[in-house]
């Protein structure tokens, strides 16, 4: 399985709605507070890279984008 593939299915884990990029191979998600250290180690494992976080006041949920640090050959 490519990177990109196992990173999606990651991020489905903690999130029922996850925004992707087939072109970029770029990641768009929105996960409890508590889960976005787990889902960023992961996902840096898999050669990931944070790029965008968003916090509501009233909300507990992280608004994140990922971005692929590879090659597209490489997904």
């Amino acid at each position: 399985m490519k990177a990109y593939e196992k990173a999606l299915k990651l991020c489905e884990e903690y999130t029922d709605c996850v925004l992707y990029d087939d072109t970029r191979r770029s990641i768009v998600i929105n996960v409890g507070t508590t889960y976005l250290d787990v889902v960023e180690l992961e996902l840096t494992k898999l050669g990931y890279k944070l790029i965008f976080t968003n916090k509501f006041n009233n909300d507990n949920t992280v608004t994140c984008t990922f971005s692929y640090d590879h090659t597209p050959s490489e997904c």
